[in-house]
């Protein structure tokens, strides 16, 4: 669910994209969530990717270049503007990066993906707007191709003026290799194998974490929660913590990601400024 219909532009409403919509209320619904997260995981890769704030104001600030291009045109702009969305702020960091690790959210939500009214009343309407957007909008947003990249095309252009070369994708890349590569070192295979004693001392057969997780009969696609799905995903949160599985995988994670650091600094210098810069930019612009 978003405002983009094609193309491989980011979202403009992060929680719109993010966040699924729940059904009406009842018992085994979704209540409103907390305010944020209890829990936090840091990692050395976090200062050169972008978090929830960061990327809220860089899609503002792509929004009111669009929203004036297209005005340019003499074509009305009828998309809803992005709002700061309170759950973007905690809820997708690196929060479910070893799966749920927050239990607070995992006692209201379960497996589920944290949802609250406001993200709710947003994707509404976003739906609305996509279904009845006018197809002179729809194609100066979007553009027709490469020879017409459209509104948004042009926008990042903008954005990217100035901005030094960087190349996220290996970033993109060498973060999943360090989840990767850390599952498997020593003391999380160690850990992960006392979290397996620790469900079944809670009644749950489970082999590893992502089991548990994805086990079909929570029916992740659907909005209802159920207790049993609850109880499982309290229980998976503390014996990840009790077992020390979180602390070994962030440990383990936290000395790949350095060591990368070190042996890259260029690399890493040009990441971080260009992020910088993009941000800047998306500042002036949203401000």
């Amino acid at each position: 669910m978003t405002f983009l219909k094609r193309g491989s532009f980011a979202a403009v409403v992060i929680a719109a994209a993010l966040f699924p919509l729940a059904a009406c209320a009842g018992e085994d619904e979704a209540p409103p969530a907390p305010a944020a997260p209890a829990f936090r995981l840091a990692l050395p890769f976090d200062r050169y990717q972008w978090t929830p704030q960061e990327k809220q104001t860089r899609e503002l600030a792509r929004y009111r270049l669009v929203g004036q291009c297209v005005r340019d045109q003499g074509i009305d702009f009828t998309m809803p503007e992005p709002k700061p969305a309170s759950e973007a702020a905690g809820f997708y960091d690196n929060s479910r990066r070893y799966g749920v690790l927050d239990e607070g959210l995992v006692a209201t939500f379960g497996y589920h993906l944290p949802t609250t009214d406001e993200g709710k009343e947003r994707g509404k309407k976003n739906n609305k707007w996509n279904g009845e957007v006018p197809r002179d909008q729809e194609l100066a947003i979007y553009g027709t191709g490469e020879d017409d990249p459209g509104c948004y095309g042009k926008a990042d252009a903008e954005l990217a003026e100035n901005v030094p070369a960087a190349d996220t994708e290996w970033l993109g890349d060498r973060n999943e290799q360090s989840l990767n590569e850390t599952e498997e070192a020593g003391a999380v295979v160690r850990a992960k194998a006392a979290w397996k004693d620790c469900m079944a001392r809670e009644g749950y057969s489970y082999d590893v974490p992502r089991s548990a997780s994805g086990d079909p009969k929570w029916k992740l696609e659907l909005s209802k929660i159920g207790e049993e799905e609850r109880k499982v995903a309290l229980a998976d949160v503390r014996c990840k913590h009790s077992t020390g599985l979180v602390t070994a995988w962030r440990d383990a994670e936290t000395a790949w990601q350095n060591r990368l650091i070190q042996a890259e600094p260029e690399r890493f210098r040009q990441l971080q400024a260009a992020k910088e810069a993009t941000l800047a930019a998306s500042r002036r612009i949203a401000s």
